[in-house]
């Protein structure tokens, strides 16, 4: 009886919680893509003047990455909450 209960309010967690996550994997993934080619770029030019202007964008682009990784684990959470699997925490 209560592995159901918890296998329910599991599945209701995902179906609540998908649209928002999936979006945010989305642009996650589009924010590593993005990491990836700016590193390549990076490495390419790494013994000519334009080293120090590819290092900047590949920061830039990292830092985005983590504030989108930091706005996928508030979604998780908010709806983790929504779900009643997780209380709210209070700053």
């Amino acid at each position: 009886m209560t592995f159901l209960y918890i296998r329910k309010y599991k599945v209701l967690f995902w179906l609540l919680s998908a649209p928002q996550i999936e979006g945010t994997q989305k642009l996650l993934n589009k924010d590593l893509a993005e990491l990836i080619s700016k590193m390549r770029l990076a490495q390419q030019n790494a013994v000519t003047s334009l080293k120090d202007e590819c290092k900047k964008q590949m920061l830039a682009v990292a830092h985005t990455l983590a504030m989108d990784s930091k706005n996928l684990l508030d979604a998780v959470d908010q709806a983790r909450v929504r779900a009643s699997v997780a209380k709210p925490t209070t700053p």
